[in-house]
């Protein structure tokens, strides 16, 4: 079962990865979607490597200048809340 920072953490990247696709770029983001599946798969060991997956995505973002000040704060959220489960589990 899964806890709430994990729903939310969940909720958050698919959140963002529907905001990418509305606008035609998710295919770039590969890190986005093996975070979905670690945490849909409640796969433990993957949670260490959660922070780097979306990290490399948001540096991503940033290279290909497909950033807003909304999906900057939300992969900000999503990095701390990835940290926070990283350190919980």
């Amino acid at each position: 079962m899964k806890n709430e920072l994990e729903i939310d953490l969940l909720n958050l990247l698919t959140e963002i990865k529907d905001h990418l696709c509305v606008n035609g770029q998710a295919e770039i983001y590969q890190e986005l979607q093996k975070s979905i599946n670690i945490l849909i798969s409640n796969n433990k060991s993957g949670y260490k490597n959660l922070s780097l997956y979306i990290l490399n995505d948001f540096r991503k973002l940033y290279d290909n200048r497909h950033d807003t000040g909304i999906l900057n704060k939300k992969f900000d959220l999503a990095c701390k809340l990835a940290k926070q489960l990283s350190e919980d589990s």
